[in-house]
């Protein structure tokens, strides 16, 4: 081809015909920007490609992420919640001044409970690292910085407090009042509760605790103090934050789907 045009040049150029010469030079010109635009167009277009196809695999894995977070949210509430319901059944009990009944064991046990339940951070380490611009739907992209901030500088450290406020009653309250923190069914329960085995179960864990007196503990103010108080956090560092916390997760999941449907179109 190359050879093709440098002989046109040479015929034209010998027979003296300079503006056939110039008109065949700028068409030259042109043709060599054109090919040089579509390098560029086509350039352009894998690189797009790419991109997507790389934004597809972090929308595909935070979906994963995230499905996994609410998992857990519905584990942590149902084992928090779990908890709740004992601690009022327990408070509504004493305050009736009703006997002791060895089913209360398993009540006085549920109290002490506890579930964090962790958010799954792998997928926002790495586009993180990456910077956010990978995600080109701006909209999700604020949405999902917006969750993770929240869940790593709001939520963890709002269930910290919780988690802190029972540290304080199992060393402070309990130790006078119970004859031990938990006693549970932990060893058969281990046998078949395995995270390799993915048959991790906690809600199957049995715990019970039984108060050295429970005439005392029916009349006893700083213990049914720091019950209510316990309950009433709850409510604040546990039950509104998991709660939120899973309806915004299930918002970008469906978000998620919705991108993904448009980039895989």
């Amino acid at each position: 081809m190359l050879k093709f045009f440098r002989r046109i040049r040479q015929n034209l150029l010998s027979e003296s015909k300079f503006s056939k010469y110039l008109v065949y030079a700028v068409g030259e010109i042109l043709l060599v920007m054109i090919g040089i635009l579509l390098a560029l167009q086509v350039n352009n277009w894998n690189e797009q490609n790419k991109s997507k196809k790389e934004e597809i695999v972090y929308l595909q894995n935070f979906l994963n992420d995230l499905t996994i977070d609410v998992k857990r949210f519905d584990l942590s509430i149902a084992i928090m919640q779990k908890a709740k319901n004992s601690i009022t059944f327990l408070l509504d009990y004493m305050e009736q001044d009703l006997p002791w009944n060895d089913s209360l064991k398993y009540h006085f046990g549920n109290t002490t409970g506890n579930w964090t339940g962790e958010i799954s951070l792998n997928t926002y380490e790495t586009v993180k690292s990456k910077e956010w611009g990978i995600i080109s739907n701006p909209q999700l992209r604020k949405d999902l910085s917006d969750y993770y901030n929240w869940m790593i500088n709001t939520v963890n450290i709002t269930r910290m407090h919780y988690t802190d406020a029972l540290l304080n009653m199992s060393e402070n309250v309990l130790p006078t009042r119970f004859n031990a923190f938990w006693d549970s069914n932990y060893e058969e329960w281990k046998k078949i509760n395995t995270y390799e085995g993915n048959t991790f179960d906690p809600l199957k864990l049995v715990v019970y605790a039984i108060p050295n007196n429970f005439e005392d503990l029916k009349k006893d103010a700083e213990y049914l103090y720091s019950l209510r108080s316990l309950r009433n956090k709850y409510n604040f560092y546990r039950e509104l934050q998991d709660e939120n916390a899973k309806l915004v997760a299930e918002k970008l999941i469906k978000d998620i789907n919705i991108e993904l449907r448009r980039l895989q179109d």
